[in-house]
């Protein structure tokens, strides 16, 4: 197998898996049908994971026991290698440690572990945080998959996103900088439906903080399309750039609120995971059709 990537088969699915950020690059469902952003020049990516952070620091600066350090939006470990766990025809597990390049900017000890498992029904994918070191381990986790837009024919505004629970709630307002800036009334139709147009995403992402719905589906007009759920998600990003993709995410975790000056730890959207503890979000890619 090759040291780069690995490819699962299994129920007539076919998922492959980068070690760079052990990031899903490819889910076929069983018509043959590719649902991932295949990446292009308007985003270079798939699906990154997000750790140790989800979106931006106020000036990229992390703060920890008074002395500052800088981390890029949405963490190092969507650009960091990953070393292979275990690797079968239907599942295969990556991690990384602390390292002395990310204990410079991020002076924490830890574990994170992605195992992809390919199930009856679609694809699990199970991100954990494990606490190696002797202090609490502030952190946020997420995932930020880019679907095939439009999916399976049709134009993009005859797509939609449902969700499973009513999310009227104002939705965070982002700054030029990606930080929460307020909040804006949600574009949601009846609290659970978001018809799909580029316009939708002109002042950047949806961000729903808190999110009550444990999933949410991508459906075209002819009804087909994946169902994206989650465990343990507190908020939920959808977004995209002109171009044929958009982002359904599940995180722990959100960019800093423009005015936050303090330290990492009190961040608001963190997990604190205690040591020798471990916190696991969960997602699952189940086509729909």
């Amino acid at each position: 197998m090759p040291d780069d990537r690995h490819e699962m088969r299994a129920e007539g699915f076919r998922a492959t898996v980068l070690a760079n950020g052990a990031e899903l690059c490819s889910f076929v469902r069983k018509d043959g049908r590719e649902l991932i952003w295949q990446a292009g020049p308007v985003w270079p990516a798939h699906g990154p994971l997000l750790f140790p952070i989800v979106g931006a620091l106020r000036d990229k600066r992390l703060t920890v026991d008074g002395r500052d350090t800088t981390m890029e939006r949405h963490g190092f470990a969507r650009r960091t290698t990953f070393e292979w766990v275990s690797r079968g025809t239907d599942q295969c597990v990556l991690a990384m440690t602390d390292t002395p390049a990310t204990l410079a900017q991020y002076p924490f000890s830890f574990r994170l572990e992605a195992a992809y498992t390919l199930q009856p029904a679609g694809l699990e994918i199970a991100l954990t945080a494990s606490n190696t070191g002797n202090v609490a381990l502030p952190c946020s986790l997420g995932f930020h998959p880019a679907f095939n837009w439009p999916l399976d024919g049709g134009a993009k505004e005859d797509y939609r996103i449902e969700l499973t629970a009513s999310e009227e709630d104002q939705i965070a307002e982002l700054d030029e900088a990606g930080l929460i800036a307020g909040h804006r009334p949600s574009p949601l139709q009846g609290g659970r439906v978001l018809s799909l147009s580029d316009a939708v995403f002109a002042h950047d992402a949806l961000v729903f903080d808190p999110v009550h719905s444990s999933a949410a589906r991508f459906l075209g007009p002819d009804g087909r399309g994946i169902e994206v759920g989650w465990e343990n998600a507190t908020q939920l990003g959808i977004w995209s750039k002109p171009g044929e993709f958009v982002c359904i995410e599940p995180w722990h975790g959100l960019a800093s609120p423009a005015g936050f000056h303090g330290e990492f730890r009190d961040k608001p959207g963190l997990v604190q995971v205690p040591p020798g503890g471990q916190f696991t979000l969960r997602m699952t890619l189940l086509p729909i059709g």
